[in-house]
């Protein structure tokens, strides 16, 4: 009795298919890393003005993906005799300070998302005027 029963014959992927596979798994894996990191946090200064010696500050820090180190992220106000620094938490952040009339501070927002401190946005007052400054 003959049977014509056919063998099932699995046949190994080539080398060239196997790289291909690497290759593409690892395009997506480098792909989603790649956006991650550079899914950046932002601040985004909404107020900032000086009135009779106080400066009045609304900033939003906008950080859905908490790359910042919460401890990092300050509003720093230096003048030649002042040095003000002020913890600035995840969302909306407001207040007050004193600053002395007609003297020159330089404002800057600085935070950290794991490579040291980065300089966000830097303003300057001069006699009681906010001079737009650097951005990133």
């Amino acid at each position: 009795m003959k049977t014509n029963a056919k063998l099932a014959v699995h046949q190994k992927p080539s080398t060239l298919q196997q790289l291909i596979k690497t290759w593409i798994g690892m395009g997506a894996v480098l792909g989603f890393g790649f956006l991650y990191i550079f899914s950046l946090p932002e601040i985004q200064v909404n107020r900032l003005e000086v009135e009779l010696g106080t400066l009045y500050y609304e900033i939003y820090v906008q950080d859905e993906n908490n790359r910042f180190n919460e401890e990092s992220i300050k509003l720093m106000i230096i003048s030649d005799t002042e040095f003000i620094e002020i913890d600035l938490v995840r969302g909306q952040n407001q207040g007050d300070v004193n600053v002395l009339p007609d003297t020159h501070y330089e404002i800057t927002l600085v935070g950290s998302v794991g490579f040291g401190v980065k300089t966000w946005e830097t303003y300057t007052i001069e006699n009681n005027h906010i001079l737009l400054g650097e951005g990133e």
